[in-house]
């Protein structure tokens, strides 16, 4: 702030000269014209004549004037001048947003709106915003409502489309709404909502976390936590929550919306399924089944069909009676069920003769199950259709973030086994893979992004009801194939690119962007059958690093860090693998341990005490450090003891394992208050538990311990607190004074820094 008033104080001083030299010139001009015109008369350009004394004197009539309107333009140019610094400030704070925002997100919600938008009529659930409990609700008469029906009923539709254009056209000043849509596919909760409640300073440690290169929060109670606190930054919040079932750590989930409501602030309105947990949790909340309003949904599936068979290319040729055959079938089978309806049109209108269409008309199937086998069936008639529908769907499955079709196309063609891409069997144009998946599928033009069309799709997928196994997509074996690829689509998008590049971007469309960020984290699933075939690519992928090391080293945001680690396979192997995997490279290859580089250190910050336990047995010393590498956020590489990298997990059984076998260093608790947060561990601010420093001051920490500029435990978590104020760092505050911290000790600036924090 004060330096935009430095700013805005000299803008106006430089106008305001500008004006002073302008006017200094008009007199200066005067003065002249009075001295060459005294023995005569002054010409003016109308042709007549003044003495020059009256000249004079007529323009210094005109000073008051001339004065009136040099302050209209000062107060003109202060004032456009504080709207171009205002403008700057808010396109700042409004950059700075949506940056924030873009970090915390997962998928753009606004895409899956307007998808959704799509399958709704017009008049598609209007009856809803007439119920009494919606309009209690709308009015703050109530603060939590759910809306429930099994799967296929049009709780989304009803929800995206209907609920929140609703809203969103009829908010009063004081309202804000949030929504969100918990994809199947996109499991982190709250990482995709529309939170443009957030501003920067009441979420300043956020930003802080973002810059330092820290992972968004997904675990449940940070995410509450910050909803909430979002929320009290508005007078009348309301969220919309889509497909409440969907989410991962359900029961937590419920836990904390139950704690919302009883919060009081905040109106939420959430979808799901009539689970036994959800009918547990919501048992004492109003709530609308769509079973009980049977009359009002017909009629909207009605609607729904009649719009359709009028629209659909193939179908709207038909005759009326033929239509309306369509229309009493699907009314008969539909069961409540508005996707059901839309999978039948679908494959009514795909049909290419009337006899085709009569076939598939009295043959229509009364399950979302049933209905799929029959999709399956047809993909498996077209020639390499299986083979295509069976890889895409797997990795729709189980890929732990949003995949472009791109994306889908590459990892069709990429065999572990060979040297390169191999397009034998992958269809000739990426939308191949649209038209063979069919309705299984959905797919976003704008951002190229492909998905499953519905929930019960991975469901059916996954299930052993699937008629047809060779399609069912087992968990640990599509994990085994996920990571295999994306470690070789990472060698063979660098075996693209040439040493002399000096840095090589990541394409969004590229698999290699998903595989560095997302494909050793399938590891974890694979189960020990798979373990040899796994350490083979890893021990390939650590061979191929070495190799092209200047490669590695210049890919932006990806390969860089693999070039950091000597023992890259087994690094991977402790932080994204299970310990099954641990031991089977531990049984064929053996541990080097040298100054920065010892793997006891990667497992005491990524993995757990079995893991370091391991290490120990395999002689690891726990007195030698590694270097962690750094990013672009967190700044350069960090080099810690086992000791130090253990205060991440916050495991005190991990902690007296190690002090087992060694000192607790006397500034470990500086170490500690040093240490930037790193990626994919649990302490994703740069804040310890008190338990932590309790712990070390007790096995010989020392509180008064000073770094090279003469700070202490003290100033230093003074510094934190600046970015961060938790409650935490009082606490620790407390412990280090108790341990003998001397809160008056000076710096070497002569700083008491623990004053100012301790007030």
């Amino acid at each position: 702030m004060c330096l935009d008033r430095i700013s805005l104080t000299f803008s106006i001083w430089a106008k305001w000269s500008h004006i002073v030299w302008y006017s200094a010139n008009i007199c200066h001009g005067a003065r002249a014209t009075a001295g060459k015109c005294r023995a005569g008369n002054c010409h003016w350009r109308n042709g007549s004549s003044l003495p020059t004394t009256l000249a004079i004197q007529t323009f210094e009539g005109y000073m008051p004037y001339f004065r009136h309107m040099l302050s209209i333009e000062i107060t003109k140019m202060y004032s456009e001048i504080k709207n171009e610094h205002e403008h700057a400030r808010n396109k700042e704070t409004a950059d700075a947003r949506r940056e924030l925002l873009k970090w915390l997100d997962g998928l753009n919600c606004t895409v899956k709106h307007e998808t959704t938008r799509d399958l709704r009529q017009n008049t598609t659930g209007e009856w809803l915003l007439n119920e009494e409990l919606y309009m209690d609700w709308r009015n703050s008469s109530i603060r939590f409502l759910w809306l429930g029906g099994k799967p296929g009923a049009g709780k989304s539709v009803l929800a995206r489309s209907t609920i929140i254009d609703n809203l969103s056209s009829g908010l009063a000043h004081n309202e804000t709404l949030a929504y969100f849509y918990c994809d199947f596919s996109n499991p982190p909760f709250l990482r995709d909502s529309k939170l443009d409640w957030l501003s920067s300073e009441p979420f300043s440690e956020l930003v802080t976390c973002k810059e330092q290169g820290a992972w968004p929060p997904v675990d449940i109670d940070t995410s509450s936590d910050l909803l909430r606190h979002a929320a009290r930054l508005h007078q009348r919040p309301m969220i919309v929550i889509d497909a409440l079932d969907e989410c991962d750590d359900l029961s937590k989930l419920l836990d904390e919306l139950v704690k919302l409501d009883a919060d009081g602030h905040c109106r939420v309105f959430v979808t799901a399924r009539p689970l036994h947990s959800i009918n547990r949790s919501f048992a004492s909340l109003p709530s609308i089944s769509l079973g009980d309003r049977v009359d009002a949904v017909r009629k909207d599936m009605y609607f729904h069909i009649n719009t359709e068979l009028e629209s659909r290319d193939k179908l709207k040729t038909l005759s009326h009676d033929l239509q309306e055959e369509i229309r009493v079938a699907l009314m008969e089978k539909a069961n409540g069920m508005f996707w059901l309806v839309q999978l039948q049109l679908d494959r009514l209108n795909g049909c290419w003769s009337l006899g085709d269409l009569r076939e598939v008309l009295e043959t229509l199937p009364a399950t979302l199950y049933e209905t799929y086998d029959r999709m399956l069936r047809a993909i498996d008639k077209k020639e390499f259709g299986g083979r295509v529908a069976r890889t895409a769907l797997m990795w729709l499955v189980t890929a732990l973030d949003s995949l472009t079709l791109s994306q889908i196309a590459e990892a069709l063609a990429i065999n572990v086994d060979e040297p390169a891409l191999d397009s034998t069997f992958v269809p000739m144009h990426e939308t191949g893979i649209l038209e063979i998946c069919g309705s299984f599928v959905s797919y976003n033009e704008r951002t190229g992004i492909i998905t499953l069309s519905h929930y019960s799709v991975k469901e059916y997928l996954t299930s052993n009801d699937i008629t047809d196994k060779t399609h069912l997509v087992d968990h640990p074996r599509a994990s085994f194939e996920l990571a295999s690829v994306s470690i070789k689509s990472i060698m063979l998008f660098i075996d693209g690119h040439s040493d002399k590049l000096s840095w090589v971007h990541m394409s969004e469309d590229r698999l290699f962007r998903y595989s560095t960020r997302f494909g050793f984290r399938h590891l974890k699933n694979c189960v020990p059958r798979y373990n040899d075939q796994l350490l083979g690519v890893l021990v390939t992928l650590q061979d191929h690093v070495s190799k092209h090391h200047r490669r590695y080293a210049t890919t932006v945001d990806a390969g860089s860090w693999m070039t950091k680690i000597s023992q890259l396979a087994l690094y991977i192997i402790i932080r994204f693998g299970h310990l099954s995997l641990l031991q089977h490279y531990l049984n064929h290859h053996s541990i080097q341990v040298t100054k920065g580089a010892n793997p006891l250190v990667y497992a005491a910050l990524y993995g757990g005490i079995l893991c370091c336990q391991m290490l120990l047995d395999s002689d690891c010393d726990v007195n030698v450090g590694a270097i962690i590498p750094g990013n672009r956020w967190s700044g350069g590489d960090q080099n810690m003891l086992p000791l130090i990298a253990a205060t991440f997990n916050q495991d005190p059984e991990l902690l007296k394992l190690l002090v087992r076998r060694t000192t607790v260093p006397r500034d470990a608790i500086l170490s500690v208050l040093q240490v930037r947060p790193v990626d994919d561990v649990p302490r994703t601010y740069d804040i310890p538990e008190p338990s932590v420093i309790d712990f070390l001051l007790q096995h010989g920490a020392d509180a008064m311990v000073l770094v090279a500029d003469g700070d202490t435990c003290l100033h230093l978590l003074l510094e934190i607190w600046s970015r961060n104020e938790s409650s935490n760092l009082l606490k620790i505050g407390g412990l280090l004074v108790e341990a003998g911290g001397d809160p008056a000790a000076l710096n070497d600036q002569g700083m008491v820094h623990y004053n100012s924090f301790n007030g």
